[in-house]
């Protein structure tokens, strides 16, 4: 099955500092990375100038890692498909599940349907769909962010806080995320809306700015909310 990575010959050698589509930043990979590609069946159809990878797909590239049920190589628009519980893994350590991934053959420019990324830094994007282009800016469409973990006990109830936006724009070049038509949420609950504002993104450690809202509650007040401002 490892004779797949010789029929990619695109992906098996892919432009310097190419990535996977992933809302964050990535190293550069180098030109001589090789691309090892396992699964239960190859399906080759010449007539469409195709191969598929069927059944418990895994390619190992460059320190990412790709699982899917299906994994499609079209020889005629250079494009890798991928669907069927899709997880990507990237060297950082950031994991983005989707049901469907859509990305150039040299993994730096994609589609993302129904995306879900989870990052080392315990920052956590979902969408209904993604575009990254030109290798250094997503975006996520009707998205949410937050930086709370999910509910061990109850995974589907909402967390502390999130914000939904129709439109979260990640741009790497900048390290800044940029949400549009956006509205604050505190355990689900609606709490403001604001028609734009933009943050640092998570590999920042440092930048002026609003910090993470901080929610509390006292007996005389009540529930209250605080936004820092940082100055660098």
């Amino acid at each position: 099955l490892l004779a797949l990575a010789t029929l990619l010959p695109a992906a098996a050698q892919p432009t310097p500092g190419s990535d996977l589509g992933a809302a964050i930043s990535m190293p550069a990979v180098p030109s001589n990375e090789k691309m090892l590609v396992e699964s239960d069946q190859l399906v080759y159809d010449f007539d469409n100038e195709t191969v598929a990878a069927v059944g418990n797909v895994r390619i190992n590239y460059a320190g990412y890692t790709l699982e899917a049920e299906r994994v499609t190589y079209n020889q005629r628009t250079g494009r890798l498909l991928a669907s069927g519980h899709v997880k990507l893994v990237e060297p950082s350590g950031a994991v983005f599940y989707s049901d469907y991934f859509d990305i150039t053959d040299d993994f730096r420019d994609g589609f993302v349907q129904s995306l879900r990324v989870d990052t080392p830094d315990n920052t956590h994007f979902a969408a209904e769909s993604a575009r990254r282009e030109n290798g250094e800016t997503t975006t996520f469409v009707n998205g949410v962010y937050t930086a709370c973990e999910p509910c061990k006990d109850n995974p589907e109830k909402p967390p502390l806080w999130q914000v939904k936006a129709a439109k979260i724009i990640v741009d790497q070049k900048t390290k800044m995320i940029y949400f549009r038509d956006a509205t604050f949420e505190f355990k689900g609950v609606p709490l403001a809306w604001i028609p734009y504002f933009s943050t640092a993104d998570p590999s920042v450690k440092r930048n002026t700015g609003f910090l993470a809202p901080v929610f509390g509650y006292g007996h005389a007040l009540g529930w209250s909310v605080t936004t820092p401002y940082f100055i660098a």
